[in-house]
């Protein structure tokens, strides 16, 4: 986990190094975006998401209106999590680069927890920060720290519609 984490920071860093001064691909304003992936930590982790773009430039960035739904599979239980967040999507002009997409997230998530008979409350507040690098103008990758199910790094596939 640790080094995942540090690969991720160290990637940031060289693209901030290498900062083009072309139009990054941050969510624009009626752009929509549907996620799947994997979430992994504590347990495996399916995920599908879906963001749109809600506004224009605000301050250094955009924001972006969606949810998400995940399953945490594990030998205890199912945990199942729905729920919708907002994302601020950064937009420096010239950072970040061309091909990526970097954002911090909230979201207000309702879990169940089957197999599991004890007390538990079902809401929660959840936070996550996260990137897209898109190969093609439709198809990119997708990586989340934090996120719906509490879960510590989630990888997906990021579908531009």
């Amino acid at each position: 986990m640790r080094k995942l984490f540090a690969v991720v920071i160290v990637g940031a860093i060289l693209s901030f190094a290498s900062v083009q001064t072309t139009q990054a691909q941050v969510l624009k304003k009626g752009t929509s975006i549907v996620d799947a992936g994997l979430g992994l930590g504590w347990a495996i982790s399916p995920f599908v998401g879906y963001e749109y773009g809600l506004t224009d430039k605000i301050g250094v960035g955009r924001f972006g209106l969606g949810g998400t739904v995940s399953a945490a599979l594990y030998s205890g239980g199912t945990w199942l999590t729905i729920g919708p967040e907002v994302r601020y999507h950064f937009d420096f002009g010239t950072f970040p680069p061309k091909d990526w997409d970097l954002f911090a997230g909230l979201g207000l998530y309702y879990y169940n927890w089957l197999g599991y008979s004890g007390d538990y409350t079902p809401l929660y507040f959840g936070y996550h920060i996260g990137g897209r690098y898109y190969f093609s103008e439709k198809l990119g990758a997708t990586v989340l720290l934090g996120g719906g199910g509490g879960f510590g790094v989630s990888i997906g596939i990021s579908f531009k519609l």
